[in-house]
């Protein structure tokens, strides 16, 4: 993919399309002035808890008819990639509209 970006700073964020799987990623930059770049390479760290629990004004009932369809798409860990997701609110939404 090529693409022209204006000046500024960028984090570039590869992912993968499953989860845990891991990938090589290159990227060049091509520039008209010389440039500094370094790599940044730090071991992942979890920063704040991803799972925040729901506010108690929430209505589980509601939610409830929609966990039999995500228990069929997701993991062991509860978890859906993307294409997953898309299926899962493909198949939901029209409930909710």
């Amino acid at each position: 993919m090529r693409c022209q970006l204006e000046q500024g700073g960028y984090l570039v964020l590869p992912t993968t399309f499953e989860t845990g799987q891991e990938s090589n990623f290159t990227v060049r930059v091509y520039s008209s002035k010389p440039l500094k770049l370094k790599l940044l390479d730090t071991a992942p760290s979890i920063l704040k808890s991803a799972i925040v629990k729901a506010p108690a004004t929430l209505d589980n009932k509601c939610f409830s008819q929609y966990e039999a369809v995500f228990l069929q798409l997701a993991d062991e860990h509860r978890t859906v990639n993307s294409f997953e997701l898309q299926e899962l609110l493909d198949a939901c939404l029209p409930m909710i509209i």
